[in-house]
């Protein structure tokens, strides 16, 4: 049976939080993916529902103050504004002020209801896709060998070409209540249908897990938003961080 489908705000909690760790009191601290990567120091969640924001544990109480209050002249996202932050040059100004900004992050995100089977046409699960870990590791080395040191992203769906894979979708960011999707395909492999079929088998594995389904990328990836509209994914809303 399909569950009741989690509301815009409830998915951009769980979003964020797979994205980075926190601290106990919500301030943010590192990447979450195993290393050490420092947290952006202002992240923004905006939905059709509220807004989540977010703010790095090296900030001063002054600081975070003065984001929220830009923050809190955001208005709820439609079509019309889905894009940019009302305050975005507020938020990279100010922060500016602390240190210049290393990098600005923004792109739509994207769920799939629990019990929701990815749009396919039934041709596209095949023999050639596998579970990856330990035990066949060396599927990887042809195309993939960096995702030798990255085993614990489990699951890892990979699309088989010739008994290598080509083609990897893998839970980059994992919470006990979500797991976000990482998709790569080997250079000489794009445009073939075969991230396509890694992120379907990916989406399938994920819901046995009984956890939420989370798809994310950039405003520039337009190819990566194509695969997720032809997939049935659902744009739940828009994130846009400063590092």
């Amino acid at each position: 049976m399909t569950a009741e489908p989690l509301a815009p705000l409830q998915l951009m909690i769980r979003h964020v939080e797979a994205l980075f760790t926190h601290r106990s009191d919500g301030r943010l601290l590192t990447v979450n993916d195993g290393s050490d990567t420092p947290a952006p120091r202002f992240f923004l969640g905006r939905t059709s529902d509220g807004t989540v924001q977010r703010f790095a544990a090296g900030l001063s109480d002054a600081t975070i103050e003065e984001l929220g209050r830009i923050a809190a002249n955001e208005p709820l996202i439609d079509a019309r504004n889905l894009k940019s932050p009302v305050g975005h040059d507020q938020y990279a100004r100010f922060l500016a002020l602390d240190h210049p900004t290393a990098r600005v992050e923004a792109g739509p995100c994207y769920s799939l209801p629990s019990g929701v089977a990815p749009a396919y046409n039934g041709q596209e699960l095949q023999d050639d896709i596998c579970l990856v870990n330990e035990t066949n590791a060396d599927v990887l080395t042809a195309y993939m060998s960096d995702w030798l040191d990255a085993l614990h992203w489990q699951p890892i769906v990979a699309v088989l070409h010739e008994g290598n894979a080509v083609s990897i979708c893998a839970s980059v960011r994992r919470t006990p209540a979500a797991h976000e999707a990482g998709v790569k395909t080997a250079p000489a492999f794009r445009r073939r249908g075969f991230a396509r079929r890694a992120v379907i088998g990916w989406l399938s594995e994920v819901d046995r897990l009984g956890v939420t389904r989370l798809y994310s990328t950039s405003w520039e990836n337009t190819a990566s938003q194509a695969l997720a509209a032809t997939l049935g994914l659902e744009m739940f809303g828009v994130n846009f961080h400063i590092t």
